[in-house]
C-alpha cells in the first residue's frame, strides 16, 4: 500500500488501486454503523487514540473513514442540495478524488463532559484538537486541510480531518508547514518553465551533460550518435548511462503536442546526473537509454503554437490560459458526438489566432508544409497547438507493421472517431492526429524505422522499454491473445507493471487493442517487457497538464521514483529467470 499517495480534484484514484486495499471493519462507541480503515492506518490511529487519553485523558474516536465512492456521491449530492454547489465543492470530494475513498483518512471526534463534540471549525480552538494535531505527525498523520492553504489542496479549513501517510513523511510535512500537495516543493527540478519550446529543450540537455560530467562518478550521462534525421533534418538524439551490459529504453514525445513527456525525460536524466541514490543500485548492471524528443517535428509545431498564444504574458496570465483550456476541454469531452461539439470547440479557441506563421523562420521548411497541408485538407489552423503528428502528418504511434493494412482500411472506413474531442478531424488524411500513413514503405515516418532500427540493435540483450505518453494517469502493459507472448514473458511485464503502479497509484491496462506502437513491440519482441506510460492525469495536451503546478511537481516525482524502482524489479527477474 501506498500510503504516501495523493488524492484530490486533479488526481483522482482508480477503482483497481481501492480494490487492492486490505480494510480492517470496525465499530467505535460513537459510530452506529461499522467502519473501515487501512490496516495500517486503523493500527495507527488507535495508538494516537490511547496516547491522547493517557497523556491528557483525551477521548478521540473516529466519526468517517473509509467511504465508498457511491457514498461520496450520495454526501455530494446532499450537501449541494442543502447548501449549493459552491459549498459542496469547499468541503466535500467527489467519487474517486477523495481520500476517504482509499481509507486513509479519518475525521475524529471528542468527547467531552460524557458529551461528543461535533466536529466543525470550533476544533481549532480546543485545547484537545490542539494537542492532537501538534502530535499526530508522530503517529503518521497530517492535519490534511490545514489553515491558509486553501488554494493549494482546494478544501476548506478542517482541523478534524487527518490523513495517515506515516511517520517519515508526516514529521517533514509538519515541520516544513506543507500539504501533501506541497511535497516536492523544497526538492529541486530542473525546468524553472516545465513548458519547453525546442530551444529550451537543447538547452537543457547541454546543462544536463555539463551538470553530469563534473560528477566524480563513473555513471555520466553522454550523448551518443543520434538514431537520425528526420524528413524535415531535424537529429532524434540520443543519450546513455549505466555501465551495465542489459538495457532499458526510455522514450518521450511520440506524439509532438505531449510535451510533459519531454520535460519528464529530462527531469529523470537530471536525477541521474545529481547522482540521486534511487538509481545507484542498477547502474552498474543497466545501461539506459534515452531518447526525450522521438517526433521533434511535432514538438515544434505544437510549442510554437504555445509560444504565440504566451508571448508578452506573465506566470500568473499564463496560468489563467492554461486553466481555462483545461475547463474548455472537459466541456469539449462532456459534449462529444452531440451537436454542440460539431459546431463548437472550445479548447481550440485558446489556439485560434494561431497560423504557420507561428512557426519562426529557423524552421521554414516545416513551417511551409503545415502550411500546405493545412490548405490541402482543409484544416483548421487551431489545431496546431493539439497537433500530435510529425511534420509530414502521420501519427507515429499508429504507424507499424502489426496489421498495417487492415487498420488502413478501418481509418479510410471510419475517418472520424467518435469519443475524441477531435472528432471533425478526418484520420483518413494526413494531418495533426490519427493518420497511420499511406504505406510502411514510405519515409513519412521515418521517426519510427530510425527507433525500430536503434531497438533491433540492443533486442537480445533489452530487458524493458518506458514508452512516455501524457494524459490518463495508466500503464498499459500487456495486449490483447493475438501476441505471441510466453507464460514468462506476459508474468514479467505484468510484475513491471505493478511495481509501477505501487509508487504511482495509476491503473494498469490489460486486454486492448492493439493499434498502438507499443502492441507492435510485445508483438515482435517477446522477451522485452513494454510498458506504456500515461503521464497526468490531466486529459488536455498540451498545456492542461501543467494547470496545476503541484499536480505537476507531484507526477514528475513519484514517476521518476516508479522509473527507478521498475528497471531494479526487471533486473531482479532476469536474474531469478536465469
Amino acid at each position: 500500500m501506498n500510503h504516501q499517495m495523493l488524492v484530490n480534484k486533479f488526481n483522482k484514484v482508480y477503482q483497481e488501486i481501492i480494490d487492492r486495499i486490505e480494510m480492517i471493519e470496525f465499530k467505535n462507541e460513537y459510530s452506529k454503523f461499522s467502519l473501515f480503515l487501512e490496516k495500517e492506518t486503523y493500527e495507527m490511529f488507535n495508538n494516537l487514540k490511547s496516547y491522547v487519553y493517557e497523556q491528557k485523558k483525551i477521548i478521540m474516536d473516529l466519526e468517517d473513514g473509509y467511504r465508498s465512492p457511491e457514498n461520496s456521491q450520495k454526501l455530494y449530492d446532499e450537501y449541494k442540495e442543502l447548501y449549493g454547489v459552491e459549498y459542496a465543492q469547499k468541503y466535500v470530494a467527489l467519487p474517486y478524488t477523495s481520500e476517504h475513498n482509499i481509507g486513509l483518512a479519518c475525521d475524529y471526534v471528542i468527547k467531552k463532559d460524557g458529551i461528543y463534540i461535533e466536529n466543525s471549525l470550533d476544533y481549532e480552538l480546543l485545547d484537545e484538537s490542539i494537542f492532537i494535531n501538534s502530535i499526530a505527525h508522530e503517529f503518521g498523520f497530517i492535519v490534511r486541510y490545514p489553515k491558509g492553504k486553501e488554494e493549494i489542496t482546494g478544501y476548506n479549513y478542517e482541523p478534524w480531518h487527518l490523513r495517515y501517510v506515516g511517520v517519515e513523511l508526516a514529521t517533514y510535512l509538519f515541520l516544513n508547514n506543507l500539504t501533501l500537495e506541497e511535497r516536492f516543493d523544497l526538492e529541486h527540478l530542473l525546468l524553472a518553465d516545465p513548458i519547453l519550446n525546442y530551444e529550451k529543450y537543447n538547452s537543457y540537455i547541454e546543462i544536463i551533460l555539463n551538470k553530469s560530467s563534473n560528477n566524480k562518478k563513473i555513471y555520466q550521462i553522454k550523448e551518443e550518435k543520434e538514431l537520425g534525421k528526420t524528413n524535415f533534418d531535424y537529429s532524434i538524439r540520443h543519450f546513455r548511462v549505466g555501465i551495465g551490459q542489459k538495457h532499458i529504453i526510455v522514450n518521450g514525445n511520440t506524439h509532438g503536442c505531449e510535451i510533459i513527456t519531454a520535460s519528464f525525460v529530462l527531469e529523470l536524466m537530471n536525477k541521474i546526473a545529481e547522482q540521486d541514490s534511487m538509481f545507484e543500485h542498477i547502474l552498474n548492471e543497466i545501461t539506459i537509454h534515452f531518447i526525450p524528443l522521438l517526433n521533434p517535428e511535432g514538438f515544434i509545431i505544437s510549442t510554437s503554437a504555445i509560444d504565440y498564444v504566451f508571448k508578452g504574458k506573465n506566470d500568473k496570465e499564463k496560468l489563467d490560459i492554461m486553466i481555462e483550456y483545461l475547463e474548455n476541454a472537459k466541456k469539449d469531452d462532456v459534449n462529444i458526438n452531440t451537436e454542440k461539439n460539431k459546431n463548437q470547440k472550445l479548447h481550440r479557441k485558446t489556439f485560434e489566432n494561431c497560423t504557420p506563421d507561428c512557426i519562426s523562420d529557423e524552421h521554414r521548411n516545416l513551417r511551409e508544409n503545415i502550411r500546405k497541408l493545412i490548405k490541402d485538407y482543409n484544416l483548421p489552423s487551431s489545431i496546431l497547438g493539439t497537433w500530435s503528428a510529425n511534420g509530414m502528418g502521420v501519427d507515429l504511434n499508429k504507424n507499424h507493421p502489426f496489421n498495417f493494412d487492415f487498420y488502413k482500411k478501418d481509418r479510410e472506413e471510419n475517418p472520424y472517431p467518435q469519443f475524441d474531442r477531435n472528432d471533425d478531424i478526418d484520420r483518413s488524411k494526413p494531418g495533426p492526429i490519427g493518420y497511420i500513413g499511406d504505406s510502411l514503405d514510405s519515409n513519412d515516418s521515418i521517426e519510427n524505422k530510425l527507433f525500430l532500427q536503434f531497438i533491433e540493435r540492443l533486442h537480445s540483450d533489452t530487458l524493458g522499454i518506458f514508452l512516455y505518453h501524457s494524459v490518463g494517469g495508466m500503464i498499459f502493459a500487456e495486449v490483447n491473445k493475438e501476441l505471441p507472448r510466453t507464460e514468462e514473458s506476459i508474468y514479467n511485464t505484468n510484475e513491471a507493471a505493478k511495481e509501477y503502479s505501487h509508487y504511482t497509484s495509476y491503473k494498469i491496462i490489460n486486454e486492448v487493442p492493439i493499434m498502438a506502437f507499443n502492441g507492435y513491440l510485445r508483438s515482435k519482441y517477446n522477451a522485452i517487457s513494454v510498458l506504456l506510460i500515461e503521464l497526468s492525469r490531466i486529459r488536455a495536451n498540451p498545456i492542461g497538464t501543467f494547470s496545476n503546478p503541484y499536480n505537476y511537481k507531484y507526477t514528475i516525482h513519484t514517476n521518476c521514483e516508479a522509473f527507478a524502482k521498475t528497471s531494479e524489479k526487471m533486473l531482479r527477474l532476469f536474474k531469478e529467470n536465469l
